[in-house]
């Protein structure tokens, strides 16, 4: 498999089931994975025996907020009710019910208030996973109206959010609200790209429109987004879930653009570079220098704790891409590493995950092994090419 197809594997994993996993083995728990495995059959189960019996029409809104108190996980339990469940007005409001909560969270409803108040929340990504699953399945049998309906929903938020990003000096005269739109900005993006990926046809050109609305605001918000210890998380998340969507759509590839684009953080730029294959050695060079100054600490406490996160996550990237795209370049990822730990070091950030990487890119089997297992590389770029 291409890495343009392993990335896409690769981001769309599931963080929420592997952390479940994961804690049950770290708890030592006996064959964790088979009674997690079992459990989801279990939960599958009775969600299908459940639904056999739910009516189709909708019911009155009391017995909705009956319901929304035995599920755990409202969105994701909704979804999977609804998902099971015949179609019909019971079956729409359990779906419009998940969205319209994201979009009374993002304040998308509302943007000239919600602005006002402060927002970063980059939880709001899970949740928008969730509303995306929920707004496709209202759609289900109308899918050529899921494009449209989808940019008129994001649109309202999207414009009030430029306008105010827009205003003079706007950052400076009000912080608050210049970081609050900028935020909840980056979430509806975010969940626009998630409808496209749930949808039927995900990959058919007929979102083609779609998916370059996204990359359009992507990089709006990517230009002005601080990249700072407050938003670093959201900086990224956006950055690299857009970069793995361009991976697979090379007609609309803009990546070669990112990766020169100076008015971009260099998060986003960093993530473009080693996203792709080096196509000649001062792209290298370029990508090289973007590693640095993506990755390099920040004074406050909090950001330089996310810029080793970040720092792992792009060395992880740039190893997957080296191994399947240019393996002679290996050696480079030393360099990279080299770059950055020495002010890592003077954090406490221990190198052990870092040489782990570069180990299992030159065949050590403990180091492979590791990486598949870790509970952050695992769901990784790395750990899906090796």
């Amino acid at each position: 498999m291409a890495l343009e197809g392993r990335l896409a594997t690769s981001a769309a994993g599931s963080n929420y089931d592997r952390s479940r996993l994961e804690d049950l083995k770290a708890r030592d728990i006996p064959e964790a994975e088979t009674v997690l495995l079992a459990s989801e059959a279990l939960l599958d189960s009775m969600m299908s025996e459940l639904a056999a019996v739910a009516p189709s029409q909708a019911l009155e809104h009391q017995a909705y907020l009956h319901l929304d108190r035995v599920f755990v996980g409202a969105a994701a339990m909704r979804n999977r009710f609804a998902s099971a469940s015949r179609p019909g007005a019971f079956r729409d409001r359990l779906y419009k019910r998940t969205f319209e909560d994201f979009f009374e969270q993002l304040g998308a409803n509302d943007p000239a208030t919600a602005f006002n108040d402060y927002f970063l929340n980059d939880e709001i990504y899970e949740d928008a996973r969730e509303a995306a699953i929920a707004f496709v399945g209202m759609y289900a049998d109308k899918p050529k109206d899921l494009g449209r309906m989808a940019a008129r929903r994001a649109q309202d938020l999207a414009v009030a959010a430029t306008n105010q990003m827009g205003r003079p000096f706007a950052q400076a005269r009000n912080p608050a609200a210049f970081q609050s739109a900028v935020a909840r900005y980056a979430g509806i993006v975010f969940w626009v790209l998630r409808v496209i990926e749930a949808a039927p046809d995900a990959n058919s050109n007929n979102l083609n429109p779609l998916r370059n609305m996204v990359f359009d605001h992507a990089e709006n918000v990517l230009c002005t987004m601080p990249d700072d210890e407050f938003s670093g998380a959201i900086v990224d998340t956006l950055a690299i879930s857009v970069v793995v969507h361009m991976s697979n759509h090379p007609d609309l590839d803009r990546r070669e653009t990112w990766l020169r684009r100076e008015d971009l953080t260099p998060a986003a730029r960093a993530f473009a570079a080693w996203s792709r294959g080096p196509s000649s050695p001062e792209d290298l060079a370029l990508a090289e220098h973007l590693f640095v100054e993506a990755a390099r600490p920040r004074l406050h406490t909090h950001a330089q704790r996310h810029g080793f996160g970040r720092a792992l996550r792009m060395l992880d990237l740039a190893a997957a891409t080296l191994l399947t795209e240019a393996p002679q370049e290996i050696c480079r990822l030393d360099r990279l590493w080299e770059g950055v730990s020495p002010a890592f070091a003077e954090y406490g950030h221990s190198p052990h995950r870092p040489n782990q990487v570069i180990a299992a890119t030159k065949g050590d089997a403990d180091a492979v092994e590791y990486v598949k297992q870790d509970a952050f590389l695992g769901g990784g770029f790395l750990a899906s090419v090796l």
